[in-house]
């Protein structure tokens, strides 16, 4: 589970696996792929890979229960 914050609160992700943690640069994604729900950038990796980045606003749940 990764405890993130989106919509102005915080909620868990469950994850398969955690690989690593590195500091990155987002870039903005094109017109055509920037409009992908889930979807706020993307970065390049030091092995030049790219990585899509989440927008975990969009993932998060839309009705809370407190």
């Amino acid at each position: 589970l990764v405890i993130v914050f989106g919509a102005g609160r915080r909620f868990g992700l469950t994850v398969d696996a955690l690989l690593n943690q590195i500091s990155i640069v987002a870039k903005q994604l094109s017109p055509i792929i920037g409009q992908t729900p889930g979807i706020s950038g993307a970065t390049i990796t030091g092995a030049g890979a790219t990585r899509l980045i989440i927008d975990v606003n969009m993932l998060a749940p839309k009705t809370w229960s407190d």
